[in-house]
């Protein structure tokens, strides 16, 4: 009972941290854009709102997945979690696509932005860096001692957010060293399909939890092997 008790608190600190860090990242890059009119900035400000709605989804799917089992779920609600990383693969994938497509589309267009105070705005992205790669550190850890798949998810989120925001500060430093304003578009493309292949695996290991799909064969030998010998036992069922 300690070590659930343990964990759910894991869980919830990975999901609070989550939920502050985005409202932080929001009010910087809502600051940021104000002062540089970079469209790198307001893509990167939107991921960051949408991230927050996330944030928040996720927070509620591990505090009520933590809840005990009861008359009504007489196997615990656990399986809520992995309805929400289903829903944030999702979400993921169609960020991914939008990214992508935009970054594309701006390519194809040569369509070109007014960026100021660049300084300021690199100042923002670079602390946006470091916030959220605390953030990941942490959720990477908790997921790692509880196993939790929203968290893990979660992270997975944020971390396909370094590449935006570190193209974000090359296309500031790219607009005022040379005035150019969208070098960041190949760094989204890269991003968009990091974050599609993430999506995919979260996507594919919550369906499968979700179906009850049989463990791979050669988990099941590995376990038979390791309990061949044990005393009363007479065969594995699955």
């Amino acid at each position: 009972m300690g070590m659930v008790v343990k964990h759910k608190n894991l869980n919830v600190s990975a999901g609070l941290a989550s939920v502050l860090v985005a409202l932080v990242l929001v009010g910087l890059k809502l600051w940021a854009l104000g002062q540089t009119h970079a469209l790198s900035v307001a893509a990167s400000l939107t991921d960051s709102a949408m991230d927050f709605m996330v944030s928040l989804g996720g927070l509620a799917a591990i505090w009520y997945a933590a809840r005990p089992a009861d008359d009504d779920h007489t196997f615990g609600h656990t399986a809520v979690e992995d309805l929400a990383a289903l829903g944030q693969s999702l979400f993921i994938f169609v960020a991914a696509a939008a990214i992508g497509w935009g970054a594309i589309e701006r390519m194809l267009s040569g369509g070109a932005s007014v960026i100021s105070a660049e300084g300021h705005g690199m100042v923002v992205m670079a602390v946006s860096i470091i916030l959220t790669i605390a953030l990941v550190l942490w959720q990477r850890r908790v997921a790692a001692l509880t196993g939790n798949r929203v968290v893990r998810a979660d992270s997975l989120h944020y971390l396909g957010d370094l590449l935006p925001n570190l193209g974000a500060i090359l296309a500031l430093w790219a607009s005022a060293r040379f005035g150019l304003a969208q070098v960041d578009n190949v760094v989204a493309i890269g991003a968009a399909l990091m974050l599609a292949v993430g999506a995919v695996r979260i996507f594919k290991g919550a369906w499968d939890a979700l179906m009850d799909r049989v463990a791979d064969p050669k988990m099941v030998a590995g376990i038979e092997a390791l309990v061949r010998n044990w005393p009363g036992y007479l065969a594995i069922t699955i």
